[in-house]
């Protein structure tokens, strides 16, 4: 009788210590795919919106409705991306290392701010009669601004891939030095 609680027990043990690593294991694969997904996910959305954003401010066309309608866009998403882009960053874990190369991630949440000031500034400030003037005069850097932003909008993979983060983190900075000087001029009719 003692040699099979023996055995049991031996058994027990064995299965007990394979078990920790990979149920370790399993929990950081689905930390690592959490912040992944809603990482990127979040990020692709937010340059996808800005894009049709600013493709809607250069529509020859613009009334007071697509207005409205671009405005509620901006609104709808701006309610609650502020908070997870927030509360990611505030982790610092193996995973959501993996899943956002720290390299890269000043960059990412420098065009994430940059981005969302701008859409508060598009929504808070546009109307019919400052938009016509604005988006004429500024029309190919707005498109210019679009490309970058549809460049930019690629594959998690592709970003976390060491051969391709010198390129994308290069594509980061021009963009945000195109952004940041579109909205310079975006500010100037409201400090006249």
């Amino acid at each position: 009788m003692s040699k099979k609680i023996m055995i049991s027990l031996f058994i027990l043990a064995n299965l007990t210590s394979c078990s920790n690593p990979s149920l370790k294991d399993s929990q950081a694969s689905e930390a690592y795919t959490l912040y992944n997904n809603i990482f990127y996910h979040q990020y692709m959305n937010q340059l996808s919106l800005f894009s049709e954003v600013l493709s809607g401010l250069t529509k020859e066309d613009l009334n007071d409705v697509d207005l409205a309608y671009i405005k509620g866009k901006i609104e709808g998403y701006s309610e609650n991306s502020g908070f997870v882009f927030y509360a990611l960053s505030r982790n610092d874990s193996h995973s959501f290392n993996l899943a956002v190369p720290s390299e890269l991630r000043p960059s990412m949440y420098e065009l994430i701010g940059l981005t969302n000031r701008m859409l508060s500034l598009i929504r808070n400030t546009f109307d019919e009669n400052n938009k016509i003037t604005v988006a004429k005069d500024n029309q190919e850097l707005i498109l210019e601004v679009i490309q970058m932003c549809r460049e930019l909008n690629v594959s998690s993979k592709y970003i976390k891939d060491e051969d391709n983060r010198a390129d994308y983190e290069r594509q980061l900075q021009l963009a945000l030095i195109k952004i940041e000087e579109l909205q310079s001029k975006l500010e100037k009719p409201r400090s006249k």
